[in-house]
């Protein structure tokens, strides 16, 4: 189940970042924005998961908490690529822990060391007073940051991303800065391990089915081959027991063609197959008792090592040669 699926069910949906959008926070004009900004799969993959986990435990549907987490990617003069997304820890009242944030923020870094905080994402159809609020404190972190929007009620039967990026602006009214937002256009870009990771998603999805796993799936085709032979050969035998009672005359063209059938299968002596698996019962014996060994020689390694670092230090004598 996707983000977009649950979305629609959710028709009643109160969360405090997804109310009603205002329009006046947005700012018309793409031409006003100065970024080329590329998106990977990854961060919309690990936003609808974050959704859909908090909506399928959430107990009153009515009731979501607000979907909120961190873009990082690289920035490279006007060149904003995001790469992956985290999500928040947020406090009791659905406001942001900077510690926290700080604190993952220097996780990201320690792995990712050209990675930096981009923006962050929520889900909704536009921006609101509370993704203003919760914006301004973003902006105490990072300098110009991204807001990125999800809306799981979209339907995603076009070709269009229910994606919506928006880029930081100052509006200068009456000698006062209001905060607003510009809607971006971005590029989908991908890696090889992203291209393969989304496909083996798209395909796993419209396979799976409930309570089914992916190595019962893969045994699938083989079950269904081997029933299909069982119940073929079952008709044979009981072919050739009917005409062995005398109850069916049999055709003396389809008892050479069964002759033939058997003739052509392989059959290995019993000899031959006895001494092969005794060779392999015998190399995982061996094999086995090696580890074994060598299990026991560091051990002996070690007790060696304990028992010189316990023993006490004598005086060494040293010798002068003399010429």
């Amino acid at each position: 189940m996707s983000a977009m699926d649950v979305g629609r069910d959710d028709e009643s949906q109160a969360a405090t970042l997804s109310t009603d959008a205002d329009t006046s926070l947005v700012v018309d004009g793409h031409a006003a924005a100065t970024s080329l900004i590329q998106l990977h799969p990854m961060v919309i993959l690990n936003i609808s998961e974050h959704y859909t986990r908090i909506r399928m435990n959430q107990e009153d549907p009515r009731q979501t908490p607000p979907v909120l987490g961190a873009i990082y990617g690289t920035q490279s003069d006007r060149k904003l690529e995001l790469c992956t997304s985290v999500a928040w820890a947020t406090q009791d009242d659905g406001s942001l822990d900077t510690m926290l944030q700080l604190q993952l923020d220097e996780a990201v870094k320690r792995n990712f060391d050209n990675y930096e905080l981009l923006g962050w994402y929520s889900i909704g159809t536009a921006p609101t007073e509370a993704h203003v609020t919760m914006h301004k404190k973003v902006c105490e972190l990072t300098d110009s940051p991204l807001l990125l929007l999800l809306d799981p009620k979209q339907d995603v039967a076009g070709e269009a991303l229910p994606v919506a990026l928006y880029e930081t602006f100052m509006e200068v009214r009456q000698d006062e800065q209001q905060l607003k937002f510009l809607k971006a256009t971005f590029t989908i870009v991908t890696d090889e391990a992203e291209r393969i990771g989304v496909d083996h998603i798209a395909k796993s999805g419209m396979h799976a089915q409930a309570n089914q796993s992916q190595v019962e799936m893969q045994l699938t085709g083989q079950y269904n081959a081997i029933k299909m032979l069982s119940q073929r050969i079952a008709v044979i035998r009981n072919f050739l027991c009917a005409v062995k009672a005398g109850e069916v005359a049999a055709p003396r063209h389809v008892l050479r063609d069964l002759a033939s059938l058997c003739s052509q299968l392989p059959v290995g002596a019993q000899d031959t197959l006895q001494s092969t698996l005794m060779k392999e019962m015998v190399d995982t014996t061996l094999a086995a008792s090696l580890t074994e060994v060598t299990k026991a020689l560091n051990t002996v390694t070690e007790m060696a090592q304990h028992a010189s670092a316990c023993k006490p230090r004598t005086k060494a004598v040293t010798h002068q040669r003399l010429f």
